[in-house]
């Protein structure tokens, strides 16, 4: 996707959020600055899937950056969603995520899921595609 194309995001953002108790208001105007940046610099990019209407039915991002601790780059995905009636082609999008990831030279890419989105599902899938778990992320609210 191009900046002038990301608000087309918008709809499926919203649904993603409202789709976990994790995430919490979804905000166009800073996710437009932020992916414009990463996109214009090369270092983020967005590939959406849409349908014979133009609308996007899914979507995933990722953002490569150099390893803090050791050698080589790193390809991380930062959201991946598909609209429920889509989700048999939304591998699709993995897919080229993964290439794009290879044609940035990355050594890894890294995935995540919210725990409270299909965390058996994306176990094994993620399994199948040949990746370990590495880390848990915890998090808390604060008042």
């Amino acid at each position: 996707m191009t900046p002038d194309q990301l608000q087309d995001l918008e709809p499926g953002a919203k649904e993603f959020y409202a789709s976990s108790k994790h995430l919490k208001g979804f905000d166009l105007a800073k996710f437009v600055a932020m992916w414009t940046q990463l996109i214009t610099s090369g270092t983020g990019v967005i590939f959406a899937m849409r349908d014979d209407e133009g609308q996007v039915q899914g979507a995933i991002s990722g953002v490569i950056y150099p390893e803090p601790y050791s050698e080589g780059l790193v390809a991380t995905e930062f959201f991946w969603f598909v609209r429920p009636q889509h989700r048999g082609k939304g591998l699709d999008l993995y897919y080229r995520l993964e290439q794009w990831a290879k044609e940035k030279q990355a050594s890894q890419i890294r995935m995540a899921h919210l725990c409270d989105l299909m965390p058996e599902g994306l176990k094994w899938l993620y399994g199948e595609l040949g990746f370990e778990p590495i880390e848990i992320l915890y998090a808390k609210d604060l008042p």
